[in-house]
C-alpha cells in the first residue's frame, strides 16, 4: 500500500515511523527542511521538502498513486487545499488532520468532504475518547474494551498491598483459587519490559500485569487484588485548552466537574459556555490551592493544560494529596515509559492517539479485521468473526491448530477474540517484499522487533556509507565493469558504484535493438552527459536481429538473444579491459532462490559463473571468472527504490516498470523485424505514456 504522508510533525512522524516498519511504501512531505531531515535519517521513506499544499510538490510525491493521502500538518487550512489537490490529482482515499471541530459541525460553511476529504481525525476528540476510556476504570493505568463492552483489557499495578494478598503464588494457583471467575494475564510489563507470564510466573512489586477478562467480572478480579471499585463522579481538569473545554463540555452532564485554568480572562470566557461545569482560577501546581479545593475527595484528576512540565508537577501533587486517579496528558511521547514507572497515573498524548485512530483505519482497510495494538507489551488483539458454515465452528478448540502462544480470550456465538503473543512464536513466508500475504507484515514485525529484539535502526542513508566503504575497501584501485540495462537495480548500482570509486567504474550498456521507443538515447543521455557516469554504449542492432532471422517461437527467441547478448559482452569485456571485478544488481530474492555460492577456492571471494543481466538468461564463459561486487544483495526491490531515490535517482528510473532484455522480440508474433519492432515502439509509446517510463515527455503533440 502506498501512503503519503504530509506534515512531518508528531503525528505525522509517529504513523510514518509505524507504517514504514509495516513495509509500506511511505512518502513524508514538509515544507520544515529540519523536519524532513529528521524523517530521512530517522525512517525507511522518501522524503519530499516542499509545500504540502503545492501541487508541483503533490506530483513529486506522487499522490496520484497513493492509496492513502494523510494530511496532518498543524494548520487545518493547509490540510483542506492539500486534501483539495490530492483529491483532483486522482488519491484514492484522504484522511486529514483537523483540530477546529467547527469544521464538522452540521451548520459548518465549510464542509471537509468538498475538499475531498474522506475522513476527518480531530486529536483533541480523540483524546479525550481515551481519557474517558480510563475513567471507567480509575484503578487502571491503561483500559481497552472489546466487542462492545462485553470485554476488557485493564492494566493494574501491583503494589505492596495486593502483592501481599497473591502471597508469592504461582499465576497457575491464583487461577486454580480462583475458579468463579476467569481471567487471563496475556503480559506483564515489568522495569519497561515486556512478558509474557507462564503458568509458574510470580507477580513482582511495580509489575503491571494486564488482566483480560469478562467486563461483569471485572469486581471479583478487584476484589482478589484488594482494590476497593471507585467510580469518576468528582472530576477535576486542569487546563482550558481544547481537550480541557472538549472533554468537560462532553462529561459535565453525567458527572460533577471542576475546570481549573491559571488565565483569569480565559476562565471567565470559559465559564460562559460550560452550563453544567464550575470554571475556577487558579494554580493547579499550588499545593495549597489543590488543598483548599479538596483535592482528595476527586475521583478522577485530569491534567491536560498545553504546558507538559505543569500537567506533571500537578499530576504528581495530585497523586501525593491522595486523588484516585491522575491522567496527565504530555506532547513528549518518549516521556510516557518514565511518567509510567514513577506511577504517578495513567499518561496520554492527543498526537499517539491520533496516530494510533489514523494506524487502525488503515489497518482496517487491508482486512476486515479488527486489530488493537500495545505496542508497550508487544501484543495484537484481534477480532474475529466466522463465516457461516465455516470449518471453526465445526471444530472443537483443541481440533483448530491455534498458533503457538496464541491465546483464545474470549468466545460466543456473534464473535470471537484472539491475542497473540510472540514469544516462542516462529514462521515462515515467502518473499516478504509483497503485501499479498494475511497479517504479513504484522508476522514479520512481530517476529523481528518482539522475538528478536531487533532495534528499528536501519535507514537507507545508513546502508549507503556502509555500502560505500565496503566496496572502496574491496575494490581499492581495481577496475569495475557494470552490465547497464538502465533497470532499477543496475541504475541504482550505477550510481552507487559511481559515488564510491569515480572513473574505476565502467558501464557497458548493450543496445540490441528490442527496447522501448526513445530508451536507449535517454539512458545514455541520462547517465553518460547529465550524471557524467563513463558509460560504453555498444550498438549490435543489426547484430542480434540476424540472429533471429526467421524464428517464430518465443522461447527460441529468448535463448538466443542471451546467448548472443553473452558473446557481446565477452567480446566487449576483453576490448575495454582488463577488469578485475563484475558489478552485479544481485538482490536478497535472488541470494534466496540460487543454489550455488559460485566461491574462489583460493581467495574466497564470490565469482561471476552466472550472470545477472538484465536478461535474466545465460551464463558467462567459465574462463571470463571476475570477482563480484554485489552491495544490493540484501535489499529487496523495494529498499532498492528507496537507496536510488536517497542517491539522487529521478523517478523515472527509481519508479521504472520491469522491461527484460528480449523485449520487444518475444512480443512480436512470428519473425522479428524492422518494420515490426518499428509499429511496436510506436503503439507502446501511444498506449503506454507512462511517467514511471519517461516517456511522457516524448509522446507526439498530435496524440
Amino acid at each position: 500500500m502506498k501512503v503519503v504522508i504530509i506534515g512531518a510533525g508528531e503525528v505525522g512522524f509517529h504513523v510514518a515511523k509505524a507504517l514504514s516498519e509495516e513495509n509500506y511504501d511511505i512518502t513524508v512531505v514538509d515544507i520544515d527542511p529540519e523536519k524532513c531531515q529528521r524523517a530521512s535519517e530517522s525512517l525507511d521513506v522518501i522524503v519530499v521538502e516542499g509545500n504540502g499544499a503545492s501541487p508541483n510538490v503533490l506530483l513529486d510525491a506522487n499522490v496520484s498513486e497513493a492509496d492513502y493521502v494523510l494530511c496532518l500538518t498543524r494548520v487545518d487550512e493547509i490540510n483542506l487545499i492539500a486534501s483539495q489537490q490530492s483529491h483532483e490529482l486522482g488519491a484514492n482515499k484522504i484522511i486529514a488532520r483537523l483540530r477546529d471541530q467547527q469544521y464538522s459541525a452540521r451548520n459548518s460553511i465549510i464542509k471537509p468532504e468538498k475538499f475531498g476529504v474522506d475522513m476527518v481525525i480531530h486529536p483533541e476528540q480523540e483524546a479525550c475518547r481515551e481519557i474517558k476510556q480510563l475513567m471507567k476504570y480509575p484503578y487502571a493505568v491503561q483500559a481497552r474494551s472489546f466487542e462492545g463492552g462485553r470485554l476488557t483489557m485493564v492494566g493494574i499495578r501491583i503494589d505492596r498491598w495486593n502483592k501481599s494478598m497473591l502471597d508469592g503464588k504461582t499465576l497457575s494457583e491464583i487461577c486454580k483459587e480462583n475458579e468463579r471467575f476467569r481471567f487471563t494475564v496475556v503480559a506483564v510489563l515489568r522495569n519497561n519490559e515486556a512478558l509474557v507470564p507462564t503458568s509458574d510466573f510470580k507477580f513482582l512489586e511495580d509489575d503491571i500485569a494486564h488482566f483480560v477478562l469478562k467486563s461483569k467480572n471485572v469486581e471479583n478480579l478487584l476484589e482478589l487484588l484488594k482494590i476497593k471499585e471507585t467510580s469518576s463522579n468528582n472530576i477535576m481538569i486542569l487546563g482550558g485548552s481544547k481537550i480541557g473545554r472538549t472533554l468537560a463540555e462532553d462529561i459535565s452532564k453525567d458527572h460533577n466537574v471542576r475546570l481549573i485554568d491559571y488565565d483569569r480572562p480565559k476562565a471567565g470566557k470559559i465559564s460562559t459556555k460550560l452550563d453544567d461545569a464550575m470554571v475556577v482560577f487558579g494554580d493547579g501546581t499550588d499545593i495549597e490551592f489543590l488543598k483548599s479545593e479538596n483535592i482528595q475527595d476527586v475521583d478522577s484528576f485530569i491534567a491536560v493544560t498545553e504546558n507538559e512540565k505543569t500537567n506533571l508537577i500537578a499530576g504528581m501533587l495530585a497523586k501525593h494529596l491522595g486523588v484516585k486517579q491522575s491522567i496527565i496528558h504530555v506532547v513528549n511521547t518518549e516521556y510516557m515509559p518514565t511518567i509510567k514507572e514513577i506511577g504517578i497515573g495513567a499518561v496520554i498524548s492527543k498526537n499517539l492517539s491520533t496516530a494510533n485512530s489514523i494506524l487502525r483505519i488503515l489497518h482496517s482497510d487491508i482486512s476486515d479485521t479488527s486489530v488493537a495494538t500495545f505496542h508497550e507489551i508487544g501484543l495484537d488483539v484481534f477480532e474475529l468473526q466466522p463465516e457461516d458454515g465455516s470449518e471453526i465452528t465445526k471444530r472443537p478448540l483443541n481440533e483448530l491448530n491455534l498458533p503457538k502462544d496464541s491465546t483464545l480470550l474470549a468466545s460466543g456465538k456473534k464473535f470471537k477474540v484472539q491475542a497473540f503473543q510472540h514469544k516462542n512464536c516462529y514462521a515462515i513466508q515467502f518473499h516478504p517484499e509483497v503485501v499479498h500475504s494475511t497479517q504479513g507484515m504484522v508476522l514479520i514485525r512481530n517476529f523481528v522487533y518482539h522475538i528478536c529484539s531487533c532495534e528499528p535502526d536501519w535507514t537507507t542513508n545508513l546502508f549507503i556509507d556502509e555500502a560505500l566503504s565496503q566496496v572502496q575497501q574491496k575494490v581499492g584501485d581495481k577496475k569495475v565493469l557494470l552490465a547497464l540495462s538502465g533497470g532499477v537495480d543496475s541504475s541504482t548500482l550505477a550510481f552507487l558504484l559511481n559515488k564510491a570509486i569515480g572513473p574505476q567504474l565502467t558501464c557497458m550498456f548493450i543496445d540490441q535493438g528490442f527496447m522501448r521507443k526513445g530508451e536507449p538515447e535517454f539512458l545514455m543521455s541520462f547517465f553518460d552527459e547529465k550524471f557524467k557516469i563513463n558509460v560504453e554504449y555498444i550498438n549490435a542492432r543489426e547484430r542480434f536481429i540476424s540472429q533471429l532471422k526467421g524464428v517464430t517461437d518465443p522461447e527460441q527467441k529468448r535463448k538466443i538473444i542471451g546467448r548472443e547478448f553473452i558473446r557481446v559482452f565477452e567480446e566487449e569485456s576483453l576490448r575495454l579491459g582488463p577488469f578485475d571485478y563484475l558489478a552485479q544488481g544481485t538482490l536478497y530474492p535472488d541470494v534466496i532462490e540460487s543454489s550455488g555460492t559460485n566461491i574462489d577456492p583460493k581467495t574466497g571471494e564470490r565469482i561471476a559463473v552466472k550472470i545477472k543481466s538484465h536478461h535474466n538468461v545465460g551464463g558467462l564463459p567459465k574462463d571470463l571468472q571476475f570477482k563480484l561486487v554485489e552491495p544490493l544483495r540484501r535489499l529487496f526491490k523495494d529498499e532498492v527504490r528507496k537507496v536510488g531515490k536517497s542517491l539522487g535517482l529521478p523517478d523515472e528510473i527509481v519508479r521504472r516498470h520491469p522491461f527484460p532484455g528480449p523485449g520487444l522480440a518475444i512480443r512480436i508474433l512470428g519473425e522479428v523485424t524492422h518494420e515490426k519492432l518499428n509499429c511496436l515502439r510506436d503503439c507502446l509509446l501511444y498506449t503506454s505514456p507512462s511517467p514511471r517510463d519517461g516517456l511522457l515527455s516524448r509522446m507526439p503533440s498530435s496524440a
